[in-house]
Order: structure tokens, then C-alpha cells, then sequence
């Protein structure tokens, strides 16, 4: 639905699994991701009644019922999607997210909806608005084609999430991949952004963002475009660029807990010292991306001001009376002031195995409080000091990993 890319894992750790054998029970599990319990509400028709007058308010309904913020719109210009004919640098497609649910917008198209289900993954659906006309909110399908890319080699067959960098020609097709590793807050900043429109994009450096390229005399040319279109079809012509790096780091973690998750199933007829050889490979890779250890430098300070999402980020809380302090950006050399990410706070990080969660929070646990920071020399003591005070707070599988520690 949204992305394009390549996995390289380890033959041990990350064998490619089978998302439809019957271990997983991907089609016959009941979901439990944010979108199952929207679904009805919103096919039921229980909402504001002027819902329906216009494409620009249904899709502001729908992101108000999501608890979405429009200011986490991104835009993608090139047509790496199952509507890829509606998407152009014209027409670029929107893309809103929170932690756990994404819905893509494509003007003239239908709504594209991701939702996450700690166990079994990513869950995509598909339906279009509805027209002034219709009594009804049109069906909503869950989408089995969806699953072409998002359990594909490009997820290494997994249901995953998908972000794509690419060199896009005039009318949105692809004319060269820019990243062909995995998603994720690990890439070099040249390599993201193509196909994409980035507000500011000047500040991470050399890019694709805001243009074409072409071939002259087998020479790769660029066009710069002109910033974001304006299209009546979109709620904002802002495509934060805050917003962009944020959603990068989450479909790079998300992914990492699904393939453990996966993996995790189908190692059930290895012995017991293999599942744990393949744990602490698992949780080696997660504790290094939670703790950010191979996030590039960021080229240029950049101005919280000049991000709208990024305002509205730092004030979500992690609970009903707790502002999360890992929200807090820093934006100078790096993304977050405190170097440890706030998805394992979330529904993802705390659906993974008992098996696997003691094993990662003894890990940061000791990165923490036992100065075992020899390769995590990123991280400074007080920043570990502080990151460990504020989880004991908040994170019962930590609270319960330091009891026994």
C-alpha cells in the first residue's frame, strides 16, 4: 500500500518466515489492532452528521475518530502504491500516522488504513468515502492484496510496514531506488526523502526530496518542483519534515517486533539453547535500534518551530497524567533528546513474548544502571540516569526486570 524496500538479516536470526502458515493464524485471528473497534463505529454511522458534506471533512472525521493529528501529514509524490495511477507530483498521496495506525489519503482514491496487532502485525483495510448521496458509510474491507508488498521479500514476508526512497520520474514512476536496505532511523539522510515532499528539506543536505530526475545522454539529472502543490484535495499543503523522521524510526521499530515475533512461533520445534542463541541475537539488534546506536548526525540544526507535528508531539503523554519525556526532541545533532525510543511504551514493544521482554529489559536495564555502556558509548550517564528513572515509572516490564536484577 505505502512503501518499498529490502531486508538483509542474519541466516540464523531472521530466516524468512510464512506469514500464512497456520501457527500465526494471520487471516482466522481475531484482530486486536487500533483500527478493529473504529471499523463498526464508523460503518454504523454513529458520528457528527455533516460528516459526509465534503471529501476535506470526511477525512477530518475520520482522523479526529483515529486520534490522528492532520499535523503529521507527510506527502509522497511517486506511485509506489496500489493507486499508484491517482498519485503524481500533481496529486501526491497523504500520509497520517500515530503510534500504531496509518491511514494513507489519495485524492480522488480510496482510504488506505493500517492498523498494527502486536501479534500478528501489520493489518491493512481499504475503502472509499463516502458521496453526499450515499445513506450508508461504504463497506470497509480488510485487503488481502495489500499483502503483495506488505508481506513480501520487501518485508522479508512478514506483515510489515514500508517506506520507499526512490528517484521519481515527471509522472510518478520510479526511475532508480535510493535505499535498498531496510526502513529505519539508521539510513544516511541523502538516501530518504525521494519521491517525497519535505518542508525544509535544505537542512538534512543533499537530497531528493522536492524533485524529478531524468537521464541526458545516460547522465542522472534532477528537477527541483515546486514545494507541496496546491491542491484543494488536502487538508494542509505542509509536509513536515519532523513528522517524516519520526515516521521512519517507528516502521523500523514496529518491523523489528514483528519479525521477533514471527520468528519467535515458527522456533518451536528448536531446542532450547537454539531459541535462546536466536533471543539474544533478536534482542542485540532491538536494544541497538531502542537505543538509537547507529542514528546518523543530523546535518543542520534544526528549529522546533519549523515543525508543527513536531510541537504537537512532545506533548502526548504516556499515560493519563505522565508527559513522556522521551517525546522531548533535541534537533541539534540528533532527533530525540534522550536517546531511547518511546515505542516501548506501546502496544507493539509490550505484546512481544515474556521470553523475549526479559531478555531485552535485562539488557537495558544493565546499559542503564550498571555503567555496561561499552557499546553504547553514544549515551551520557545523565541521559542514562534519567532514561532509567523515568521507566521504572512508567514501564511495568522494566519495573519488573529491575526487581529481579
Amino acid at each position: 500500500m505505502i512503501f518499498l524496500t529490502s531486508w538483509l538479516f542474519s541466516p540464523i536470526a531472521y530466516s524468512s518466515v510464512d506469514f500464512e502458515n497456520s501457527i500465526h493464524q494471520y487471516y482466522q485471528h481475531v484482530p486486536q489492532d487500533s483500527f478493529t473497534s473504529l471499523k463498526s463505529v464508523i460503518e454504523s454511522g454513529k458520528s457528527s452528521t455533516d460528516r459526509y458534506s465534503n471529501r476535506a471533512s470526511m477525512l477530518s472525521y475520520l482522523l479526529k475518530e483515529f486520534k490522528i493529528s492532520y499535523l503529521s501529514q507527510v506527502l509522497v509524490f511517486s506511485n509506489t502504491s496500489l493507486q499508484l495511477s491517482k498519485i503524481s507530483p500533481k496529486s501526491p498521496r497523504a500520509i497520517f500516522f500515530s503510534d500504531d495506525l496509518y491511514l494513507g489519503y489519495v485524492p480522488n482514491g480510496q482510504i488506505e488504513v493500517i492498523g498494527i496487532d502486536p501479534k500478528i502485525g501489520a493489518i491493512p483495510y481499504i475503502f472509499r468515502l463516502p458521496n453526499p448521496e450515499d445513506a450508508d458509510f461504504p463497506p470497509i474491507y480488510r485487503s488481502r492484496r495489500c499483502m503483495k508488498c506488505h508481506a513480501s521479500e520487501k518485508t522479508e514476508f512478514i506483515p510489515g510496514l514500508l517506506l520507499g526512497s526512490v528517484i521519481t520520474m515527471s509522472g510518478g514512476g520510479t526511475l532508480d531506488v535510493l535505499n535498498h536496505g531496510k526502513p529505519g532511523h539508521q539510513l544516511p539522510y541523502n538516501l530518504r526523502f525521494g519521491g517525497w515532499y519535505i518542508n525544509h528539506a535544505s537542512i538534512f543536505g543533499e537530497n531528493w526530496a522536492n524533485a524529478l530526475g531524468f537521464l541526458e545522454k545516460n547522465e542522472l539529472q534532477q528537477i527541483n518542483l515546486n514545494l507541496n502543490p496546491r491542491t484543494t484535495d488536502h487538508l494542509t499543503h505542509f509536509s513536515d519534515p519532523i513528522a517524516h523522521l519520526v515516521l521512519e524510526h517507528q516502521i523500523g521499530f514496529i518491523n523489528l517486533c514483528i519479525k521477533m515475533q514471527y520468528q519467535f512461533r515458527e522456533a518451536y520445534k528448536s531446542t532450547q539453547s537454539e531459541k535462546e542463541s536466536m533471543i539474544d541475537q533478536w534482542t542485540d539488534e532491538f536494544l541497538d535500534y531502542v537505543l538509537f546506536l547507529n542514528e546518523p548526525k543530523l546535518p543542520n540544526p534544526f528549529k522546533l518551530s519549523f515543525s508543527p507535528f513536531a510541537q504537537h508531539f512532545q506533548k502526548l503523554e504516556v499515560n493519563s497524567s505522565t508527559n513522556d519525556l522521551l517525546r522531548n526532541f533535541d534537533l541539534n545533532q540528533r532527533l530525540f533528546r534522550f536517546r531511547c525510543s518511546y515505542m516501548i511504551n506501546g502496544k507493539v514493544c509490550s505484546g512481544l513474548p515474556v521470553e523475549i521482554k526479559s531478555v531485552f529489559y535485562k539488557k537495558l536495564s544493565r546499559v542503564l544502571t550498571q555503567n555496561s555502556r561499552n557499546k553504547y558509548p553514544h549515551l551520557e550517564p545523565q541521559e542514562c540516569q534519567t532514561i532509567d528513572l523515568f521507566l521504572s515509572s512508567v514501564n511495568q516490564d522494566y519495573q519488573k526486570q529491575k526487581r529481579r536484577l
